[in-house]
């Protein structure tokens, strides 16, 4: 990905919302994934856990903690 800073004239507005909704729509999905990753048919705590962390992990990309 490229760091670099770009110049804009202008304003820009971003939707936080769909940017943040789309993030957790692509954690779901990962975290579905993972707990099927070994098994066809995971327990319900083993998905739980996977898509919280497919969420957390994809916020994580967008968000900023301190």
């Amino acid at each position: 990905m490229n760091k670099n800073p770009i110049s804009v004239t202008g304003t820009i507005k971003i939707n936080a919302y769909n940017v943040i909704s789309d993030k957790i729509s692509e954690g779901i999905d990962y975290g579905w994934m993972r707990a099927h990753k070994y098994t066809d048919s995971p327990d319900e705590q083993t998905i739980k856990e996977e898509i919280y962390n497919g969420v957390t992990n994809a916020l994580g990309e967008i968000l900023s903690y301190e």
